[in-house]
């Protein structure tokens, strides 16, 4: 796994607790660069955790099956983030939820373990806001589909320290990921402020007819 000079325990198991249906592809991804990876569902997931679809990648049958031997499942969150260098959730957008999924981290993750959030809008001092380790929570929003599309939106906690910043930066990299880091917390962040502003001179195209 990769380690920084600052973040000195390799990130080699990664934890994914998802509920919508692009992040099986990004945890695909992942775990196309990285040894382990736990696709985690549980009572927050409407979507059962199934086959990994290989095809959206060039990969041989050799590394599908090298990857697929990497990859676990679980529907226990204790159990499954206790093992976790990197717990990310992607759960839908409602803050009580997502509140609720890092109250579960900040519990049961080792005390290395950086606990990332997929949203892409809502604020990282918001769903950390109850949190213990709010200098190791980020805000990490990877664009769809994540196994083509190299950005991910990057958002600090406002108490997450410069080492966690930069140890995110660097996994990130190592995936031959573009990260992008939002330097102010802004709702929306980057890529959906530019989104709806184009869509809103949409409508305004159409009202001049």
């Amino acid at each position: 796994g990769i380690i920084t000079q600052a973040f000195q325990t390799p990130l080699s198991h990664i934890n994914v607790l998802s509920q919508n249906r692009g992040t099986p592809n990004m945890a695909l991804r992942e775990a196309y660069s990285n040894p382990e990876l736990t696709a985690l569902n549980g009572k927050w997931v409407k979507l059962e955790v199934g086959p990994f679809d290989y095809s959206v990648m060039e990969v041989t049958q050799a590394e599908a099956d090298d990857i697929q031997g990497r990859l676990t499942t679980s529907t226990n969150l204790p159990e499954a983030a206790a093992t976790a260098d990197i717990a990310f959730e992607a759960v839908f957008e409602k803050l009580e939820v997502k509140q609720e999924v890092f109250a579960q981290f900040d519990t049961h993750c080792p005390p290395h373990a950086l606990l990332l959030s997929g949203t892409s809008g809502m604020s990282p001092n918001d769903i950390g806001a109850n949190i213990t380790r709010q200098h190791q929570m980020m805000v990490c929003h990877f664009w769809n589909p994540p196994y083509l599309v190299p950005l991910v939106e990057l958002v600090a906690h406002n108490n997450a320290s410069q080492e966690t910043i930069d140890t995110v930066m660097a996994f990130l990299k190592s995936m031959d990921k573009t990260p992008v880091r939002l330097k102010k917390d802004i709702v929306g962040h980057i890529g959906n402020r530019l989104q709806h502003a184009i869509f809103r001179e949409a409508i305004h195209l159409v009202e001049l007819g």
